[in-house]
């Protein structure tokens, strides 16, 4: 299965995720990517996802009325880690406890902190076949977990909104 992360994060609290953006240098000048690519850790890079027009158009009906995706800023994990989750969880039989220094995870544990975002984990392009919201009892890196494992592998809107 293909699963693809974007994460949409309030403009206001950009600035806690600890994102670094990239630069490309020629020379003495520094340019940014187009669209702006951003690192988070030593792995980890996202893509700044410019068309929010596109969550409202293939998600309308999960995202409903609950927030206003113009307040937020869009991100697609780039590379090969959801391939790589994937094949640790399902392949190599990891646990939650085993994957607790995945950089992934420690991104979502990392975004968990915030008061606001929306996670899209989009299965084989762009299904989602379930809506969660965060509370005290099912964390963010545990439904990701429980979305990727087989089974029955699921794409998720998870909301988190206080």
């Amino acid at each position: 299965m293909d699963f693809i992360i974007d994460i949409l994060i309030s403009k206001e609290d950009i600035g806690k995720v600890g994102f670094t953006e990239q630069f490309i240098k020629w020379g003495n000048e520094e340019f940014s990517h187009d669209p702006p690519q951003y690192q988070y850790g030593s792995k980890l890079i996202f893509e700044s996802f410019i068309d929010l027009d596109y969550y409202k158009k293939y998600y309308k009906s999960f995202i409903g009325g609950e927030f206003n995706v113009d307040d937020f800023m869009a991100f697609r994990l780039m590379g090969s880690h959801m391939f790589e989750l994937e094949r640790l969880i399902n392949y190599q039989h990891e646990t939650i406890e085993n994957l607790s220094n995945n950089e992934i995870f420690i991104f979502l544990k990392k975004l968990s902190e915030m008061d606001t975002f929306a996670v899209f984990l989009i299965r084989d392009e762009e299904c989602i076949d379930k809506k969660c919201k965060l509370n005290n009892t099912l964390g963010l890196v545990d439904i990701i977990y429980n979305c990727i494992s087989y089974p029955v592998s699921e794409g998720a809107l998870i909301i988190k909104q206080i």
